[in-house]
């Protein structure tokens, strides 16, 4: 008895078209997501240009978004790579979410401190 119902069981599950993915996939590793500075470094004098990369995050099956908030109030952005100026003196936390294409997120945090122009 103990056999047929195991053959019974495997043939419900793969009538079920694949509908237990989504329960297999959440044991797997959400995002991780990662700021690098390409070619910029974290601290420098205002107005502080800075080129961020988030190309090396990494995703299970691919990356759908990727949200940056600079920490200095300005407007988001979705890209991949993205370049950004602290106008302004202070230490901002810019912040990385990444985005799979099953909706999990990772993120990232780096601490970036723009100095030295006294007039802002």
């Amino acid at each position: 008895m103990k056999k047929k119902l195991l053959v019974l069981g495997m043939l419900v599950c793969a009538s079920c078209g694949g509908r237990h993915k989504a329960e297999q996939s959440s044991s797997q590793p959400g995002p991780t997501a990662k700021i690098v500075f390409d070619g910029t470094s974290a601290s420098g004098m205002a107005p502080l240009y800075e080129q961020l990369d988030a190309s090396t995050s990494t995703c299970a099956d691919w990356c759908a978004d990727y949200a940056w908030d600079f920490g200095d109030g300005s407007a988001a952005s979705h890209d991949g790579w993205v370049t950004h100026v602290y106008s302004k003196d202070g230490t901002y936390s810019v912040t990385l979410t990444v985005t799979d294409g099953s909706g999990a997120t990772g993120t990232a945090t780096a601490d970036i401190t723009a100095a030295g122009n006294s007039g802002n």
